[in-house]
């Protein structure tokens, strides 16, 4: 019995420690490849991929669109500033999911090549140019914007989702039970006891 523990002994010790560490790897890289789920894997690629991060994934009439780190930050300023400085607001709330939301939007824009016209972005400066010139140069600047030129860019952006909103709930017509389920709750009647 003592010579079968030190044959076994003396067996174990002879496996030479390039074998050893081979099959430690081969274990290891037998672990990853059966357990590695779909979206593990999902995470994997995006961490090493080159291009910049991706926060969701939107299906347009186009095909798939991703919206990236970039585009979520860039919706989530304009957002932001729409809502402050022209009381644009189409979220109550800063939640990832209406700034998504709102990098949907804009990219729906870009798609569908929504262009704001002069006279549109007239009627909506008219207020801050009639208080005249210096005026206006002071209100952009102290928002941020070195010229003219850069605010009413930024403002025909914010017209452009503003267009989409529009665009899109004309194009949606309600069910006759979504109209009776609206008017039912907004003319409820209570009953006091």
């Amino acid at each position: 019995m003592r010579s079968d523990e030190n044959n076994l002994t003396t067996e174990a010790e002879k496996m030479s420690s390039i074998k050893r560490w081979s099959l430690i790897g081969i274990a290891v890289f037998c672990l990853l490849i059966f357990t590695v789920t779909g979206p593990m894997t999902d995470v994997l690629t995006k961490a090493f991929s080159a291009g910049p991060p991706v926060e969701a994934t939107v299906e347009m009439p186009s095909g798939t669109v991703d919206i990236t780190l970039n585009d979520y930050r860039i919706a989530a300023s304009q957002k932001k500033w729409s809502e402050q400085t022209l009381g644009r607001r189409l979220y109550n709330d800063d939640s990832t999911e209406s700034v998504l939301a709102y990098a949907t939007l804009i990219k729906l824009a870009n798609e569908m090549k929504i262009q704001i016209a002069d006279a549109q972005l007239q009627e909506l400066l008219v207020g801050f140019a009639s208080q005249g010139r210096d005026a206006y140069r002071n209100f952009y600047r102290s928002q941020g914007f070195a010229s003219a030129l850069q605010f009413e860019s930024q403002v025909r952006q914010s017209l452009r989702v503003s267009a989409v909103v529009e665009l899109l709930s004309t194009a949606a017509v309600p069910a006759e039970q979504d109209i009776l389920d609206v008017w039912a709750e907004s003319y409820q009647e209570m009953s006091v006891q």
